[in-house]
């Protein structure tokens, strides 16, 4: 009985631990392809970011959310009124979400560089570049959920004025 007992119990202990280490791997996950339009032709650039982060503290007087890591940064030259962003392959960490935000910055210098409230610079962000930017739109994971669907597939989001 007790080297039954021990098997048992071993099993169990191998049971416990795949299931708490096999969820914590990395896997990929997609980001929605999106299209965003645009009224005129406001900025030379847009970055749009897929990112970690969390809402703003009180001292940053709500104004700008604290992004924690870049999981995928597209910069996209406009040309016309409509953008196209293809679906991303991102690093998910168990559980979790692979991101929690979606941030469109418009800006007229090539390199854009996003910088939190208290001057950190997110993971994965390079330090080159300019942080001024014309318009900046942040949606949560809320907001990308319920972001309207075209018949492509693709999340629409209608940038108005600036």
């Amino acid at each position: 009985m007790n080297r039954l007992m021990r098997l048992a119990y071993a099993s169990f202990l191998l049971f416990a631990v795949t299931a708490l280490v096999l969820p914590l791997r990395a896997r990929a996950a997609e980001t929605p392809a999106l299209r965003v339009d645009v009224a005129g032709q406001p900025t030379k650039y847009m970055s749009v970011y897929f990112a970690l982060g969390r809402a703003p503290l009180i001292g940053t007087e709500g104004k700008q959310t604290l992004l924690s890591e870049i999981k995928a940064k597209i910069r996209v030259q406009l040309s016309g009124t409509a953008v196209l962003i293809p679906p991303q392959q991102v690093t998910k960490r168990g559980v979790f979400a692979a991101y929690n935000y979606l941030v469109l910055v418009f800006h007229d210098q090539e390199r854009f560089v996003w910088l939190n409230a208290d001057d950190s610079l997110p993971g994965n962000e390079s330090p080159n570049g300019t942080p001024q930017a014309r318009k900046v739109l942040v949606l949560d994971a809320l907001d990308i959920n319920t972001l309207p669907v075209d018949q492509q597939g693709q999340k629409r989001i209608q940038i108005d004025a600036f």
